[in-house]
């Protein structure tokens, strides 16, 4: 019966002695330690100012996650949403993070993040009570 690492010895060797051999990234090798090669980067003109219009241009990280998950901050101290459309709040029971009421109402009250939040046709969303 053979070992679990057998394959090493005939194959293993002889690839990294060829690896060595043929190859420039080995040659500043010494004891074992190896120090990655130095790499020139050149940007094309404007680059810079286009990475930085880029960046500018995206949303901050508020209004990139209300618009991810749906949700408008709480005009009070921003702690906590003040509505959770469905399909976010499908996504939160989904995951575990909310729990409905009483699992046989579809649109009934959902346990979230220590509240009660229930479906709101004027808001077209579950808000806290």
């Amino acid at each position: 019966m053979r070992s679990a690492d057998s394959h090493h010895s005939p194959g293993l060797t002889p690839l990294l002695q060829r690896l060595a051999a043929n190859s420039d990234e080995f040659g500043d090798c010494i004891d074992g330690r190896c120090e990655p090669p130095t790499v020139q980067v050149t940007l094309l003109e404007g680059a810079r100012e286009w990475i930085a219009a880029d960046i500018a241009a995206r949303p901050t990280p508020i209004a990139a996650a209300v618009a991810a998950t749906g949700t408008l901050l709480d005009s009070g101290n921003g702690a906590r949403p003040a509505v959770i459309d469905a399909t976010r709040m499908i996504d939160l029971i989904d995951s575990g993070d909310a729990e409905p009421v009483d699992p046989d109402d579809e649109f009934g009250p959902v346990s979230y993040d220590g509240h009660v939040w229930e479906w709101s046709d004027d808001t077209e969303g579950y808000v806290p009570t």
